[in-house]
């Protein structure tokens, strides 16, 4: 966990270990200092508050709010990357046959809506009527074959 790592940074050192250095970088940035004392103060809170709840001042973000940003900007931009060069030709047959699936229920739902309608011109429509015009359009309902 990011929060319990931040905690136990050693900022008292002259020399920050080379394994911590980059979490250093990263209180730096949001604290926008590189003094020690402030980055000190900035670890207190993270000791002693949720992650949601630790703030600069009263305003901007709070740390949370400001590692999911640097954490979607950095992985989440990459993980896409990765999921859209390798499996390309996938989520284009899934949006294809998506496509297809929306086009096959517009087709129910006006065939449906017209026999629902056609019953309303009769009179109101009860529930067990609405279930019998509903069931009568089930040969309409979109279906794939699958293995």
């Amino acid at each position: 966990d990011i929060a319990s790592k931040l905690a136990k940074i050693d900022l008292g050192q002259k020399v920050i270990k080379d394994k911590d250095k980059p979490l250093v970088k990263l209180l730096a940035a949001y604290a926008n200092s590189d003094d020690k004392s402030d980055l000190r103060k900035l670890q207190a809170a993270i000791r002693t508050m949720p992650m949601n709840k630790v703030r600069l001042g009263n305003k901007g973000a709070s740390l949370g709010e400001y590692l999911d940003v640097m954490i979607d900007a950095s992985y989440g931009v990459q993980v896409e990357n990765v999921l859209n060069k390798e499996f390309q030709p996938f989520v284009e047959a899934q949006t294809t046959i998506n496509d297809g699936f929306k086009a096959m229920f517009e087709v129910f739902k006006v065939s449906y809506e017209e026999k629902l309608l056609e019953a309303r011109r009769e009179g109101p429509v009860s529930a067990e009527k609405e279930k019998e015009l509903y069931t009568s359009t089930l040969n309409q309902w979109p279906a794939i074959k699958g293995p």
